[in-house]
């Protein structure tokens, strides 16, 4: 088998790998959050169509609910780590015949690949919404919903460009806590999160539009954004592969079990 194929078939085993021993034995059970989710969707779905027939619902208002997400890119990256210990296989994962950098990578790509697909069912699920509105209920048309597509577009590009940076960091959360550089890891999340908080300010030196204010506009434009937001993209994949690195090397040369 080449090189390359066994590195994907560790990130095939990463995204197959969900089960979190730890979580599973609590008091409430992994299928009753899945109903409790369930029902707060139905809920907030139902509340959406009562103000949609009321005409109060402005649709781009609608990607308020995922104002979480780098957030929730953030936890993947930590779960990734986390499982390992939780299901109290960190040994036998560390002591796989690969190297660890490959080990670390392949979570990291798992994550990203997670959250891709997160995002994009995300994306069609509310376009698909969105157009049940937009054609069904009077008071609304095709200019609504082009409206809401445009601030989705706005809002999960950038985010999906960003993905590498805020997995790699929920990963070196972590992995922190396992190593000699334990007593750091309060400090990294307080910083890390400082950085989440970004995504929803305006950068107005780059003329960058927070979501928030795009939501709100009547005719938001296509990816309002000059070139420096790719340039900080780019610096973002630079950071995280840098965060790999840190990675791969506290759980080699810094591990504390």
């Amino acid at each position: 088998m080449s090189t390359t194929s066994v590195f994907w078939s560790l990130v095939r085993h990463e995204l197959s790998s969900t089960g979190n021993r730890r979580k599973s034995n609590r008091t409430v059970a992994r299928e009753w959050w899945m109903i409790y989710m369930l029902v707060a969707a139905a809920a907030g779905l139902a509340a959406m169509l009562y103000f949609a027939l009321n005409h109060q619902l402005h649709l781009p208002y609608i990607w308020y609910a995922t104002l979480g997400a780098p957030y929730m890119m953030v936890m993947f990256g930590v779960n990734g780590i986390k499982r390992e210990w939780d299901n109290e296989t960190q040994g036998w994962w560390l002591t796989l015949p690969y190297p660890r950098s490959w080990l670390v990578t392949a979570k990291w790509l798992a994550g990203i690949i997670r959250a891709l697909k997160v995002m994009g069912a995300v994306f069609v699920a509310g376009t698909a919404f969105a157009m049940l509105i937009g054609f069904t209920i009077s008071g609304y048309s095709l200019a609504d919903v082009e409206s809401f597509v445009v601030v989705g577009l706005n809002w999960l590009l950038p985010l999906a460009g960003f993905s590498p940076l805020l997995m790699a960091m929920g990963m070196l959360l972590a992995a922190t806590p396992y190593t000699r550089l334990r007593p750091l890891s309060p400090l990294l999340w307080f910083v890390f999160m400082s950085v989440c908080s970004l995504f929803y300010q305006n950068f107005e030196g780059f003329g960058f539009r927070g979501i928030v204010d795009q939501a709100a506009s009547t005719a938001p434009g296509l990816l309002p954004y000059p070139w420096e937001i790719l340039a900080i993209i780019a610096a973002g994949w630079a950071i995280a592969g840098a965060f790999i690195g840190l990675i791969v090397h506290l759980l080699h040369k810094k591990l504390s079990f």
